[in-house]
C-alpha cells in the first residue's frame, strides 16, 4: 500500500511537468537555431559590466545544467571571455533555462518563475562584477574543450537536440528530482514544522535549506518540484528561491573544477555569491509576497484531476526517456559484424555523450554509434573504418581513447 501511495506521487509529479518540459525542450531548440557559442563568446572578452551583463543575459535562457555548463564556460574562458564574464555565465545559466521556467511556471506560479530569472541574472551579473573589482590578474586554464555546440542547420538537427539530445541529457536528474519530491510529499508530514517547533517565518529555514542545497547536484528543472514540495510541507516561499538558486548552480564537483580552473579567490567569490544572493532574494520573496498563495494546494492534492493534454504530454515525454533503449534493441537486432568497440576516457554527463555521438556521425562512413556514458563505445560503419579520423574527432572534442580497449587495426599513432 505504501509502495502503491508513492509510485502515485511519482506519476503525479511526472504527469505536471510533462508537458512544461516539452514546451521548454521546444523553445530551447529555437535558441539554438538562432545563437551559437561563436555568437556569444565575440560579447564575452573584456573584464566589463557590459560582458558580465551580456554572459548573464546569454546564460538565463540556455537549458544547462550545473554539470553541462562547465565544459561550455570553459569554453569561453579559452576561447578569449574574460573570467569576470565566465563567472557570471557560470552563475546564471545553471539556476535557471527556458524548459525549467515553464516548469516553474506551471507549478510555482508566474511570480515565482520571474523572480526566478530576475535573481539569476542579478546574480550573475553581480559575481562577474565582483571579481572584476578584486581580481585583476589573468590565469590560464589546461582544461580540453569539450563543447561542441553548433548552431542548427535543418529541422531534423532541431528535433535530434530538442527532443533527443536535450531530453537525455536531463533524463537522469529529472528522474532523480521527481523521486525526491516525492519522498518529500509522501513521506513527511504536512504539519513537519509544528512537530519540529520551527516557526515558517525562521531564519533557520533558510539556513537548513542552504545547507541542503549547496552540496547537492540537482538541475534547475528537477529542483522545482522538490522547491514545491518543501512549500507544501510549510516551508517559506523564500526558501523555495534559496533552493531553485543554489541548488542547480553550486555541487561539490562543480566547486572543485572551478577552484582548479578560475582559482581560489574566483571560487569563493562565485559560492558566496550565490549563497547570500539566494538568501537575500528569498527575504525579499517573502517580503513582497507575503500571504500570498503561490500554489494551488487543494489542486496539488487533487490526484484524480484528469487531463488529455497533460497525459498525452506524459506519454510523449515517456517515449523520449525510453527512446535509447528502443533505439539499442533495433540496432542488436539489425546490425552485423560491422563494427568496432573502444572505450573513451572524460565523459562525465549525457552533455558529453551526445556531442561525441554528433560529431562521430559526421564521418561519412559512420552509420551508427553506441556511447554511454561510461565510455564504452561502439561504431558501426557502411564499409570500410578508418580509425585515424575516428580517433582524431574523439580528440578533437576534447576526449581520450583508452588505449587498451581500443581494437583497430589501422589507428595510427597519435
Amino acid at each position: 500500500m505504501m509502495f502503491w501511495g508513492f509510485l502515485k506521487e511519482v506519476i503525479f509529479l511526472f504527469n505536471e511537468m510533462a508537458i512544461y518540459l516539452l514546451l521548454g525542450f521546444t523553445f530551447a531548440g529555437f535558441l539554438r537555431l538562432f545563437f551559437n557559442d561563436k555568437f556569444i563568446n565575440r560579447h564575452l572578452g573584456e573584464s566589463s559590466f557590459k560582458a558580465n551583463f551580456f554572459a548573464s543575459i546569454f546564460g538565463v535562457p540556455l537549458p544547462l545544467c550545473s554539470c553541462g555548463v562547465l565544459p561550455t564556460g570553459i569554453s569561453l574562458l579559452n576561447r578569449g571571455a574574460s573570467r569576470g564574464a565566465t563567472i557570471s555565465f557560470l552563475t546564471s545559466t545553471p539556476q535557471t533555462g527556458i524548459d525549467s521556467i515553464f516548469v516553474t511556471y506551471g507549478f510555482l506560479g508566474l511570480p515565482l518563475a520571474l523572480f526566478k530569472v530576475i535573481s539569476a541574472l542579478i546574480t550573475g551579473i553581480v559575481g562577474g562584477t565582483v571579481f572584476n573589482i578584486f581580481s585583476r590578474d589573468s590565469i590560464v586554464t589546461t582544461l580540453n574543450n569539450k563543447d561542441s555546440t553548433k548552431k542548427l542547420n535543418s529541422l531534423k538537427d532541431f528535433i535530434i537536440y530538442s527532443y533527443i539530445e536535450l531530453v537525455q541529457s536531463l533524463s537522469k536528474w529529472l528522474l532523480i528530482g521527481i523521486i525526491l519530491a516525492a519522498v518529500i510529499s509522501y513521506f513527511l508530514p504536512d504539519n513537519i514544522l509544528h512537530v519540529t517547533g520551527i516557526d515558517n517565518k525562521s531564519w533557520l529555514l533558510y539556513l537548513i535549506t542552504i545547507a541542503i542545497s549547496v552540496p547537492m547536484y540537482v538541475c534547475a528543472t528537477a529542483s522545482v518540484p522538490i522547491a514545491a514540495a518543501l512549500i507544501l510541507k510549510g516551508f517559506p516561499l523564500g526558501a523555495a528561491i534559496i533552493f531553485l538558486m543554489a541548488g542547480p548552480a553550486t555541487n561539490i564537483a562543480t566547486l572543485t573544477v572551478l577552484w582548479k580552473t578560475l582559482g581560489k579567490k574566483a571560487t569563493i567569490i562565485y559560492l558566496f555569491n550565490i549563497i547570500i544572493g539566494s538568501v537575500l532574494f528569498a527575504a525579499l520573496f517573502d517580503y513582497l509576497f507575503a500571504g500570498y498563495q503561490i500554489i494551488d494546494t487543494t489542486m496539488i492534492h487533487n490526484h484524480h484531476t484528469f487531463s488529455i493534454i497533460k497525459y498525452l504530454g506524459s506519454i510523449t515525454l515517456v517515449v523520449l526517456l525510453m527512446y535509447p533503449s528502443i533505439r539499442s534493441l533495433w540496432k542488436r537486432s539489425s546490425k552485423n559484424g560491422n563494427s568496432k568497440s573502444f572505450m573513451i576516457e572524460g565523459i562525465t554527463c549525457s552533455g558529453c555523450v551526445t556531442g561525441i555521438t554528433r560529431r562521430l556521425y559526421e564521418l561519412p562512413f559512420v552509420k551508427d554509434v553506441d556511447l554511454n556514458i561510461k565510455g564504452d563505445c561502439t561504431v558501426y560503419f557502411k564499409q570500410d573504418e578508418q580509425f585515424s579520423l575516428i580517433s582524431d574527432t574523439i580528440l578533437k572534442a576534447g576526449y581520450k581513447l583508452k588505449e587498451e580497449k581500443a581494437d583497430f587495426p589501422n589507428k595510427k599513432n597519435d
